[in-house]
């Protein structure tokens, strides 16, 4: 099957303008599709990963999305996680998320040995948001049934042919267009932000 999802940004208007963004994510592939919502970080706070477009590093992209634990970074515990929430075709999920630069980059991903990096508003030039998703089948169906909780991490493992694999291996990437910043856009968010990057997450 070929799964497809369709996913834009948009800026809120209102008190928090230059500030709130709304994603929105519409199944378009005429088959049910779980879309990853509601991530949870390392460190336990809530919210899509902040990191850099490897294509452009003036992109900054709000990340909904599991990932495998990391071999080499041996603090995350598993802690990790998000919901796979089901869209029947046509159906849309949409999420508020808030960007107040300067703000620091997240994991996952993970990047072994590098220090996380800040944004500041004058180094960003747009935003985009990369949404992971899976085709619904019944091996997947039964994995999100068994949890009591709803919530699952990179490393749980789904049946696959004779044997299993981690749910993350298989998922798929939409993204957005870039949303990009006009030069007012920017300073208002750096005028909204904080004096210091906020704590590492």
């Amino acid at each position: 099957m070929n799964a497809s999802l369709e996913v834009s940004l948009q800026r809120v208007e209102g008190e928090s303008a230059g500030q709130a963004f709304k994603i929105v994510v519409r199944n378009v592939s005429g088959e049910d599709v779980y879309v990853v919502t509601d991530p949870k970080r390392t460190d336990g706070s809530s919210g899509p990963y902040w990191y850099p477009d490897p294509k452009n590093e003036r992109v900054l992209i709000a990340g909904f999305a599991l990932y495998e634990p990391s071999r080499d970074i041996f603090f995350d515990h598993d802690d990790a996680s998000a919901r796979l929430t089901l869209l029947h075709p046509s159906e849309s999920y949409s999420a508020q998320i808030t960007a107040t630069l300067p703000i620091r980059e997240t994991v996952p991903p993970y990047r072994v040995h590098n220090v996380p990096r800040v944004f500041v508003a004058s180094q960003i030039s747009g935003m985009k948001a990369e949404v992971g998703y899976f085709p619904s089948s019944d091996e997947l169906r039964k994995l999100v049934a068994s949890k009591p909780h709803g919530t699952m991490t990179g490393a749980d493992f789904v049946a696959y042919g004779n044997s299993s694999r981690s749910i993350a291996s298989f998922q798929c990437i939409a993204s957005s267009p870039v949303l990009a910043f006009a030069p007012a856009a920017t300073t208002l968010l750096h005028e909204s932000g904080h004096a210091a990057p906020t704590k590492p997450q």
